[in-house]
């Protein structure tokens, strides 16, 4: 995937980011959990990452596929948690060290979804300062604004696990 600054819904105005894939040369079926990991430096010491998957057609028009939330202070991941399936514990607020490279895993719910041969996949990363007002409430109040750079390099590879499944396996 790459990010673009040409896309319609330019991230200055969503505050955040937008990866996208190359359309998919065949059929891709998605089944389970995605993680996003991303290397990420903060300005503030709290911050909440919002990542949305989506699939886009041949005319750019995108479908939902899921989504998932982190708080950067919520990050501690239960000893459980596995590399698809993620468990936070929710018992140590870990505060940010403003401006250091930070990992993040953020889980996105479980997907089952067939993404048609012409397809992309689209993945959108932001990070809220004021809860959707259309959507009720989050249950936390977001985190106070600032700039959050994401690292995208060999050193810190930010990046999606997608559930694709090999239907072409005779298992």
């Amino acid at each position: 995937m790459f990010g673009e600054d040409t896309h319609p819904r330019k991230p200055k105005e969503i505050g955040g980011l937008i990866f996208r894939s190359e359309p998919f040369a065949a059929e891709q079926v998605l089944l389970g959990n995605s993680v996003v990991r991303l290397y990420c430096a903060s300005e503030q010491q709290d911050t909440t990452f919002l990542v949305v998957l989506s699939e886009v057609d041949e005319d750019g028009e995108s479908t939902y596929l899921q989504r998932g939330y982190l708080r950067a202070s919520l990050r501690k991941l239960d000893p459980a948690a596995t590399e698809t399936r993620l468990v936070y514990t929710f018992d140590d607020s870990m505060l940010l060290e403003p401006g250091a490279v930070t990992e993040f895993v953020i889980d996105l719910h479980p997907t089952g979804s067939v993404i048609e041969a012409g397809h992309a996949l689209e993945v959108m990363v932001m990070a809220p300062t004021a809860a959707p007002e259309l959507s009720g409430s989050w249950g936390f109040a977001p985190a106070a604004p600032g700039i959050n750079l994401i690292h995208m390099s060999p050193e810190y590879p930010s990046h999606i696990l997608l559930p694709v499944v090999d239907t072409d396996s005779t298992n």
